[in-house]
């Protein structure tokens, strides 16, 4: 059951929270890559994978979480 948020506070909670987990997984994800690629290129990937997968969680509610988590998890 997909539950859009209602209002401002909302998106907002959920976009925020999307971005501290989804970011320190993808952060710790890209680690490997982080020897070969400069630190600003690193920022700028890191920044806006996390901006979208946040954005995408925030937007449609309980349903991205179990399926972005089931993209890491391989379920």
């Amino acid at each position: 059951m997909s539950d859009p948020p209602q209002d401002r506070w909302e998106f907002w909670i959920r976009f925020i929270c999307a971005f501290l987990f989804f970011g320190a997984g993808i952060g710790l994800s890209m680690m490997r890559w982080f020897d070969s690629l400069h630190a600003f290129h690193f920022l700028v990937i890191w920044l806006s994978a996390t901006a979208g997968v946040s954005l995408f969680a925030a937007r449609v509610g309980d349903d991205a979480w179990r399926s972005l988590l089931s993209g890491f998890w391989g379920w």
